[in-house]
């Protein structure tokens, strides 16, 4: 054989030199196998109606009516606003999705183009609003990035209008 390999032994199962074959593998006895249930689990741990369960978006932490204030408050340029003291990043990502989708319908596939400007564009808002806040007085909180990059999903509505129209419109 070339470049040094090895010959393969014969594929035969009788034979006990093949190296792929293991003869101390144990059998598989089905009298031998026992199922022990799990220990029953008190009534108050677990519920077994759906009656008794939140609903979906409620446990995923989506709220859509604070979702529909925080976009009212962005586009009415309400940043003293006390709803923007505690924003999410469901509804910025939502809208995000929503405007790659009208792309997407329109032929164009730039969902890779709209998250990467969106997070640049997050950064130098925070940046800029870090830079021009830290000479004013000392009571205004800085803007954390978690909250520029909310804002910057959020404002992305007056785009996905824009979307809907060039859908909407005969060519």
């Amino acid at each position: 054989m070339e470049f040094g390999m090895k010959q393969p032994n014969s594929f035969n199962s009788n034979s006990s030199n093949v190296e792929w074959y293991s003869g101390a593998a144990g059998t598989y006895n089905p009298s031998s196998y026992q199922y022990a249930p799990p220990p029953a689990a008190s009534a108050s741990a677990y519920s077994n109606s759906f009656e008794d369960e939140p609903p979906l978006l409620e446990e995923l932490g989506i709220d859509i009516p604070s979702i529909l204030l925080k976009t009212k408050a962005i586009l009415l340029h309400q940043m003293k606003s006390d709803t923007l003291d505690d924003l999410d990043f469901g509804g910025a990502l939502i809208f995000l999705l929503l405007l790659g989708g009208l792309h997407l319908l329109l032929g164009k596939m730039h969902f890779g183009v709209l998250l990467g400007w969106s997070v640049v564009q997050s950064v130098v808002l925070w940046f800029v609003v870090n830079q021009i806040a830290s000479n004013e007085a000392a009571e205004h909180r800085a803007l954390d990035l978690y909250s520029c990059c909310c804002i910057v999903g959020y404002g992305m509505l007056p785009l996905i209008v824009l979307s809907v129209g060039v859908l909407l419109t005969p060519k």
